[in-house]
């Protein structure tokens, strides 16, 4: 079936193939803009369940906050970038930088809190007496299993924040490349909401 703009009888072969390799080009942006989105919902999603969760905790309260203005970001930089703005990549970028450092900085303190005998299984340990007197020959395991949690949590921060940052910097060329090869008219027709 044919798409409704190639049936035009005001397209000549020449806009039609323009379309064509502008549909083509796109791909590549849209393919971001859709991560991007699907990242943004889930930042959002995990958002809401630690604010629902932990609503009495304010450490909950200020992570939720963060995953919430970072699933803003997110979904503005997709949106920003369905529309074809240039500083699109560069805010989904620093925001996932934004999001790693907030990891980083996370696990640290959960690190730091688990080593000074807090943390939730501390805590959890301290109002039971049973559980304590059960979990007392594990602390140690218990600890270290925490300690490694965190660091692969800090891993993941750096390797897949990273990763999905210099991802979404690539995309800043690659719509900037798509600005200048795309002739005019598909843009505007883009830029007032048409698809191609």
């Amino acid at each position: 079936m044919l798409d409704p703009l190639l049936k035009s009888p005001h397209l000549t072969d020449e806009n039609i193939r323009q379309l064509a390799d502008a549909r083509k080009s796109l791909k590549k942006i849209n393919r971001a803009a859709s991560v991007a989105k699907f990242d943004g919902w889930i930042m959002g999603i995990f958002g809401g369940l630690t604010l629902l969760l932990g609503f009495s905790d304010w450490v909950n309260i200020l992570i939720a906050l963060a995953l919430g203005t970072a699933c803003y970001f997110e979904l503005l930089g997709a949106k920003r970038l369905q529309t074809l703005d240039p500083q699109a990549p560069r805010i989904l970028g620093y925001n996932q930088i934004g999001v790693g450092i907030g990891l980083i900085i996370y696990s640290l303190c959960q690190m730091v809190a688990s080593s000074n005998g807090k943390g939730l299984i501390a805590d959890a340990a301290s109002a039971d007496p049973t559980l304590s007197q059960q979990l007392g020959p594990y602390q140690n395991m218990i600890g270290e299993i925490s300690v490694l949690f965190y660091v692969c949590l800090i891993l993941v921060a750096i390797v897949g924040m990273g990763s999905m940052a210099m991802y979404y910097f690539s995309r800043e060329k690659i719509v900037n490349k798509y600005l200048l090869e795309t002739p005019p008219w598909i843009i505007a027709m883009q830029k007032a909401g048409a698809s191609i």
